[in-house]
């Protein structure tokens, strides 16, 4: 006579109940490491422009730095106006997106602008933050 002998299943861990939890979560930092887009530390300590409202930029572009003093940066480089319309000039651009200090003199300011303008860059995206409250 054949007697069956069932194993005893082993009792169920508490830890069971964690590797789905484990899992999600490890997936979701992955997705995150993957979608999100680190950008690179402006050159100057720039204070912004505050607008009511200031526009949602969606894409990451070359923008062209321009602090308190009037110095300019393009790329994370330090430039002059002339070697920035020299750069500007065969690449055609549709629009120019500008990040100028708030402390920056408006003479100064429009004379930059005259000069890119003169070197046919006619476009321009000032990028300011969005006042708060």
């Amino acid at each position: 006579m054949r007697v069956n002998e069932t194993q005893p299943k082993p009792a169920p861990s508490l830890d069971d109940h964690m590797i789905p939890l484990i899992n999600i979560v490890f997936l979701m930092l992955v997705f995150f490491m993957i979608a999100g887009q680190i950008l690179p530390a402006d050159v100057f300590k720039l204070k912004t422009l505050q607008l009511n409202q200031a526009e949602n930029l969606k894409t990451h572009q070359q923008t062209l730095l321009i602090d308190e003093y009037g110095k300019l940066a393009w790329d994370q480089h330090e430039i002059t106006l002339s070697q920035l319309t020299s750069i500007l000039t065969p690449l055609h651009l549709p629009e120019l997106r500008i990040k100028a200090d708030a402390g920056l003199p408006a003479d100064t300011f429009i004379s930059i602008l005259d000069q890119l303008n003169k070197a046919g860059i006619d476009n321009f995206v000032i990028i300011a933050e969005q006042e708060a409250g």
